[in-house]
């Protein structure tokens, strides 16, 4: 009877069930920590105690730290600590509020096998999982759990029971990441894992801010930013550039007619201004023209109307019969004042209806001339202060019209006393006693100043046909109209059985509404008031709130910026320094966005996060405080929570003055850029290992995090330390579906990865990832049956198993106990040359690679060795393998198979960490002992 050395062949292995074999030998024997473990220096280890670590040294990580334990575990520990042999990653924290997807799991596969090929070659690698606690995605679900919604519900809620609920909620989906996470074969460290709310993380946090206030890299500003109503939040301005926010949006452009005040021309004259945003029309507050653009004057019945001259053709079919007048320069129109459309804003500003020269003016599209609403635009805002005009901003956080933009609407005066002085100044005897015993008076007032208000004169014959448009008390003494004293009559709101048929036009009530839901009823005012030219619809793409998929608005609001632009020439050259992959990421789409980065908007007016570490006096002195101690000195109290809103009962004297803590906390995504000092503490802990350790030497994440992660680390690391935050860098691209649609859980059209684990096993989907083109930035389409990774392991993983099945068949038939050889040994065997040479050609490859984190190279060479090993040597060979004698010449075929199969487990195994964990401990005689 031969010995059986090997186990028994198994042509219809379950994969999953194997992995999850492979998966508790791991945990039971704590593979990982050993690991990472074994390659901490201990001075003190005594010859006593090296053996029961090398017994327990069965590592996947494994084999390399096997084949090192020839030599003493000490040594091994010497040699490591001596060349500072630590490989430092960024695990980046995903939100534990939802359950990962592919895209999650993509990146981890990344991050598993970069981290077991440098554990392989001797580094220490530890793998500590963090956790982004804060922010909106948390507050959000809350709301939702919790049924309140707003900023005043929320405070009227209770902000310390809103934020222990995020807490309670924050970790919901914990225990399955885990899950996930390992089961995908993903050695990480949990047990010491990061969160984003931990007070340590926080305090590091606040030690970043005050660093930043300190190297006067902050700054506090009134300023224009991309804003979610929906949300109540504000944005930073990369935000709007990730995972594609952009959306094609449908919206009514009107070109609209400003009447100036003084006419150049007998006629009427217009500047004709276009915006895709009628809402903002309320809030002109100026107009901006290009100085050296040709602008036309054309005449079109008694009015005349002025747009650049270029775009006259655009257009002709909406001006019907005109007539060119002049052409004049846009210079000679800046200064001109204007009619505002609206009596909103009249009273709050002094230099506002004027037109102004804007450089970022073009005929592109609109009209040349570009209508400008400072408290939600950008250039709006900067051009208008830049001339003294204020930023207004009558809308408030959910997007909805405040006071200052009250209801207008009609009014029927009822038994009016007229004001005879000024009839007889203002009106001809005809005329006003026509509108004494004809006129059924009518208008528009201001329903918050009953004692200003300004009846039109007009006809009941023409009430049908004429617009009523806007009076307003300052057009008093230039105004034709009849004027009536505070008290000299009734009115009442609505028409009466005279009212004109175009009475309920004139109403217009905007106040505690949506801003997208008014524009209809703007531009229906606005052409009752005989102001309104054209509408259209203008298909264009428009930022989205990544959280809620509604449309921004841009909106000014109070905020903390880091000055980026500051720092943006040294973040460029930075950068230079950085191995991207693919590499056209770093002059192109990083590179770029550097070059025209801007200043950052890093607080946000919600409750759950890191609290913004300012304090204010009512004169505006300001204190910012950078750690627990400098907190607990200035406040006498013991601080053990840095969330509101026990961080907001903090009020303390000085030199008179009391100071409160501003309400906003910090943006999350400053809180996720100082992951590398916060998951640690530094500078309160671990300063020495830190500032050897920085930067890292790897990361990765989808190609989106060029705009978000990667940059806000960029930033801090700039800002702060002068240096790059990381060597190396993994960008990847994005997964979809087999139609390029985005994966959806409403849409459900991708398959469970649990799913796909438990049909086809982990190793097949993370080979089919890491060999598509996804690892170099482009997309990657995924079936919803997994056909594709179903492929992936009859054409991939397969063959292995199958080289495997026929070396332990034919050696159990045999009785052979094969052995390892040099792979520098010489062969009279002209396949067996062939196959070794290949073979060192091979791992190479796979090593050369790894090296340059190129995974799509390393599987190719992986499964075009398989293919000459099954289809050439194997099949060339099997006259060997059946021939009845045991000679040299067989016992070298069996030889060389048997390190051919253990030599491409060892160099495979970042690739196929399951798979070859099976097929390496089934041949190893010391595993398998």
């Amino acid at each position: 009877m031969k010995n059986k050395n090997y186990p028994e062949p198994n042509q219809n292995l379950d994969f999953a069930k194997m992995e999850e074999e492979i998966l508790r030998f791991w945990q039971e024997e704590k593979i990982f920590e050993k690991s990472v473990e074994i390659r901490n220096f201990n001075p003190d280890l005594s010859d006593d105690n090296i053996s029961p670590v090398l017994e327990n040294c069965a590592l996947k990580d494994h084999t390399h730290c096997r084949h090192e334990a020839r030599s003493t575990l000490k040594q091994v520990q010497r040699r490591l600590h001596e060349a500072r042999q630590e490989f430092v990653f960024y695990d980046g924290p995903p939100f534990a509020n939802g359950l990962p997807h592919y895209g999650h799991l993509l990146t981890g596969f990344i991050k598993d096998l970069v981290a077991r090929y440098q554990t392989m070659k001797g580094k220490k690698v530890e793998r500590r999982f963090g956790w982004d606690t804060h922010g909106l995605p948390v507050e959000m679900e809350t709301e939702k759990e919790l049924d309140v919604s707003g900023q005043l519900a929320i405070q009227q809620f209770g902000i310390e029971k809103f934020n222990s609920a995020c807490q309670s909620s924050v970790m919901k989906y914990a225990s399955e990441w885990e899950h996930y996470v390992t089961r995908q074969g993903r050695f990480v460290d949990f047990k010491n894992s990061y969160k984003t709310m931990d007070v340590s993380y926080m305090e590091s946090v606040i030690w970043a801010f005050k660093q930043l206030f300190d190297k006067g890299l902050l700054y506090e500003d009134f300023r224009v930013v991309p804003y979610s109503w929906a949300c109540q939040t504000p944005l930073s301005n990369f935000e709007t550039r990730m995972d594609n926010s952009y959306r094609q949006k449908a919206s009514k452009a009107v070109t609209v007619k400003f009447e100036l005040e003084k006419s150049p021309f007998r006629e009427k004259t217009f500047l004709l201004a276009w915006t895709t945003t009628p809402w903002t029309l309320p809030s002109n507050l100026a107009l901006a023209v290009g100085k050296n653009i040709d602008y036309a004057a054309l005449k079109k019945g008694e009015e005349i109307l002025i747009l650049a001259e270029s775009l006259i053709e655009k257009f002709a079919k909406d001006l019907g019969n005109f007539q060119k007048v002049s052409t004049v320069k846009g210079s000679d129109l800046v200064g001109l004042k204007y009619k505002p459309l609206f009596p909103y804003l009249i009273e709050k500003t002094k230099n506002s209806f004027v037109v102004l020269h804007g450089d970022f003016v073009s005929t592109e599209e609109g009209t040349g001339i570009v209508h400008l609403a400072p408290g939600f635009g950008e250039d709006d805002q900067l051009l208008c202060k830049a001339n003294e005009i204020p930023t207004l901003c009558p809308v408030d956080e959910g997007g909805k019209f405040t006071s200052e933009i009250f209801d207008l609407y009609p009014i029927q005066l009822k038994k009016p006393i007229y004001d005879e002085a000024f009839l007889r100044k203002n009106c001809d005897p005809v005329d006003a006693q026509r509108d004494k015993t004809e006129c059924g008076l009518y208008q528009v007032i201001q329903p918050n100043s009953p004692s200003k208000f300004l009846p039109k004169r007009r006809s009941q014959k023409s009430a049908s046909s004429a617009g009523l448009g806007i009076n307003h008390p300052s057009d008093a003494n230039a105004s034709p109209s009849l004027f009536f004293k505070e008290g000299s009559a009734s009115f009442e709101k609505g028409g009466g059985a005279n009212a004109p048929e175009d009475f309920s036009s004139q109403s217009l009530s905007l106040k505690s509404r949506q801003v997208f839901d008014t524009n209809d009823d703007i531009i229906r005012y606005l052409k009752s008031t005989g102001v309104w030219l054209k509408t259209e619809q203008y298909l264009h793409n428009y930022p989205h709130c990544w959280r809620t998929d509604t449309p921004l608005i841009y909106k000014a609001v109070s905020s903390w910026y880091v000055k980026v632009t500051d720092i943006k020439d040294r973040m460029v050259e930075l950068n230079q320094q950085i191995n991207w992959i693919p590499s056209h990421i770093r002059d192109g789409q990083f590179g770029k966005w550097l070059e025209g980065a801007r200043d950052w908007s890093i607080t946000r007016n919600r409750f759950w996060g890191c609290p913004v570490p300012v304090w204010k006096s009512e004169s505006g002195k300001i204190k910012v405080f950078g750690s627990i101690a400098e907190l607990e000195k200035i406040s006498g109290k013991k601080i053990e929570n840095l969330h509101r809103p026990f961080i907001d009962e903090i009020v303390f004297e000085e030199n008179g003055e009391e100071f409160k803590r501003v309400t906003d906390v910090l943006d999350c995504w400053f809180e996720s850029g100082s992951m590398p000092y916060a998951q640690i503490h530094y500078p309160f802990e671990n300063k020495e290992w830190f500032e050897e350790n920085f930067p890292a030497d790897f990361i990765t994440e989808y190609i989106a995090q060029t705009r978000g992660w990667f940059y806000t680390l960029m930033v801090l690391s700039t800002a702060l330390f002068d240096r790059a935050p990381f060597k190396n860098v993994i960008c990847h691209g994005t997964i979809l579906d087999e139609n390029s649609q985005k994966l959806s859980k409403r849409l459900k059209n991708y398959a469970d990865p649990l799913t796909i684990f438990s049909t086809f096993g982990s190793d097949a989907m993370r080979f089919y990832m890491i060999s598509q083109p996804v690892m170099r930035g482009q997309e990657l389409r995924i079936d919803k049956e997994g056909k594709a990774i179903r492929d992936v392991l009859r054409i991939a993983i397969k063959p292995l198993v199958n080289a495997f099945n026929f070396f332990c068949m034919y050696a159990n038939a045999d009785g052979i106990l094969a052995k390892k050889i040099e792979l520098k040994r010489q062969f009279n065997n002209t396949l067996d040359r062939y196959i070794l040479s290949k073979l060192k050609s091979t791992v190479e490859g796979i090593d050369k690679a790894m090296i340059n984190y190129d995974t799509v190279t390393a599987c190719e060479e992986f499964n075009q060795f398989f293919e000459a090993l099954n289809n050439w040597y194997i099949r060339r060979n099997r006259q060997r393998f059946w021939k009845s004698e045991i000679d040299e010449d067989k016992q070298n075929a069996y030889d060389v198979l048997y390190t051919i199969l253990l030599t491409m487990c060892e160099a495979a195994a970042p690739l196929l960490p399951f798979t070859t964990e099976f097929v390496w401990r089934s041949l190893s005689f010391e595993a398998r002992k």
